[in-house]
């Protein structure tokens, strides 16, 4: 889901994307979720569990060059979250287990916030979107009351602040740009159906294969102002 809601607006059926997942969510995660305590519950019937929920991951702002969250996919997609951790809550509490809140402990610290405890899209791919040290030491915090009687606030326990990972060098991510082959035809077909003019498409793509850095960049600084047309219709 995440990967399709962070590609251009005009190749992207992000909503959809997030529908099925609600789909999901409400008619098939209750009776998994219930399945895996009732396990954890007949392996472990003396153990104390903590069921953590999910952050939210976005700011409202989306400052990668990779990608082309809009702020409605984003504010989408931190409702979405904020129903899965109901449905988590719901589910584990039922089960008998302790549910740890953890928003509002990484409020001020999603993906582009100054101290994030969340990774943006980041190489390798699999840690995109996941905590990072910081976030994880949140974490920590965050369940030890539950399991261990620490009160140790997560602000205290996350003493390594994060800062932003430097980004990928900008002809690195032109080149990972370049491989969601904005200019091909089918990719141009949806972007003149989206009301962009194909030959903008191509001028910003092409940039992205130029020799000097100040052109790269202005190629992807392009893309990103197509993609926030295409977000105000």
């Amino acid at each position: 889901m995440l990967t399709e809601c962070a590609l251009p607006g005009w190749i992207s059926d992000c909503d959809g994307e997030i529908d099925d997942a609600l789909v999901v969510l409400r008619t098939e995660l209750p009776g998994r979720l219930d399945e895996v305590y009732g396990a954890i519950d007949d392996r472990a019937p003396d153990a104390t569990v903590a069921v953590a929920g999910y952050p939210y991951l976005f700011n409202g702002r989306d400052c990668s060059w990779l990608t082309f969250f809009s702020r409605g996919e984003m504010a989408r997609l931190n409702d979405g979250t904020a129903e899965l951790d109901e449905m988590i809550a719901d589910r584990s509490t039922a089960s008998g287990f302790t549910y740890v809140e953890v928003r509002d402990d990484f409020a001020g610290h999603a993906v582009c916030d100054t101290q994030p405890w969340i990774n943006n899209l980041s190489f390798p791919i699999d840690e995109s979107f996941h905590p990072n040290r910081p976030g994880n030491q949140a974490y920590a915090a965050a369940v030890a009351p539950a399991l261990v009687g620490s009160t140790m606030p997560a602000a205290q326990m996350a003493t390594q602040q994060a800062t932003p990972a430097p980004p990928p060098d900008v002809r690195e991510q032109a080149r990972a740009v370049l491989e969601l082959r904005l200019d091909s035809r089918a990719h141009l077909r949806q972007a003149k159906k989206a009301g962009l003019r194909p030959g903008e498409v191509r001028s910003a793509v092409a940039k992205l294969r130029s020799g000097d850095e100040r052109v790269v960049r202005a190629g992807l600084a392009q893309l990103q102002a197509l993609d926030a047309r295409v977000e105000q219709g």
